[in-house]
């Protein structure tokens, strides 16, 4: 079914398209990616021989400049992939063990029937909604099985979002994600081993609207405060070493913090543009 409406942002595209689907599974693609042929039957075969809700599977990012992915898209030409192994996974285990989980949810099957049990979609009129959608999907579901097959080709452009100078709705955005993710937090019965979990999940989305902090002026430096303060505590909960030791440093100072994290995130958007400029040349 093809859809013409005026333009109302991805979540809504996903979340309008989801709802009229009548298949059995649900794929979402951005349109500047592309998927390899047999993408759809191998996820397939896998998740219907499962007991699982979500089959996940590999992703490559490519530059426009990178001609070894041209031949990919010639399916005449493309051998179908044997050698992969599916495996099947308990949420917190897959998350916070596995080393492969990442928000992206265009390395996702989604079951149908799963979809619609789900008491949230995607967060509308925000960035950053796979962050907010993804990690609220997670850890609802029983298994999860995972494809060590690439099937997923993540273009990368230096005028891409990924790469978008920060403006106010970034901002805004960031801190939403938080709110909303901390909110599902609050009225969900997690177990302990659940609540650790998420606070891992969540805590880079938290160091994310941190280092916005300072960045515009004095307005923003309060509203992050007063709309995230409460949420600190999941970095200090989290697993990952690297959370804990910015809990305290945000905690000590929160500009040295938000400078330190303005940094580090700035570094992929500098090496991406210098690339672009060597190539382009």
């Amino acid at each position: 079914i093809a859809i013409t409406q005026e333009n109302q942002g991805l979540s809504r595209s996903r979340n309008k398209g989801a709802d009229l689907a009548t298949g059995e599974y649900l794929y979402f693609l951005d349109s500047d990616d592309f998927i390899s042929p047999y993408a759809m039957e191998i996820l397939y075969e896998n998740i219907s021989q499962s007991d699982s809700d979500l089959i996940y599977g590999d992703s490559i990012r490519f530059f426009d400049w990178d001609i070894r992915f041209d031949g990919l898209l010639k399916s005449e030409k493309a051998p179908r992939q044997q050698n992969f192994k599916a495996t099947s996974y308990d949420p917190i285990a897959f998350v916070c063990l596995s080393g492969l989980y990442t928000v992206n949810v265009w390395r996702f099957m989604i079951r149908k029937k799963y979809w619609d049990n789900l008491p949230f979609q995607f967060i509308e009129g925000y960035h950053h909604e796979d962050c907010e959608f993804s990690n609220k999907m997670i850890l609802l579901t029983r298994e999860i099985t995972y494809v060590n097959y690439v099937f997923h080709y993540y273009r990368q452009r230096k005028d891409s979002f990924s790469y978008a100078l920060i403006d106010e709705k970034t901002i805004t955005s960031a801190v939403s994600v938080v709110r909303s993710l901390h909110d599902f937090y609050e009225h969900q019965p997690f177990t302990t081993d659940e609540k650790m979990c998420y606070s891992t999940l969540i805590s880079p989305d938290i160091l994310r609207a941190v280092s916005f902090y300072n960045l515009y002026d004095r307005y923003f430096d309060k509203f992050l405060e007063d709309e995230i303060d409460h949420t600190f505590f999941h970095l200090k909960a989290s697993i990952r070493l690297k959370h804990r030791v910015m809990y305290y440093l945000i905690r000590l100072n929160i500009k040295l913090a938000s400078s330190f994290l303005r940094l580090k995130y700035s570094f992929p958007i500098f090496k991406m543009q210098f690339k672009s400029f060597i190539y382009n040349k």
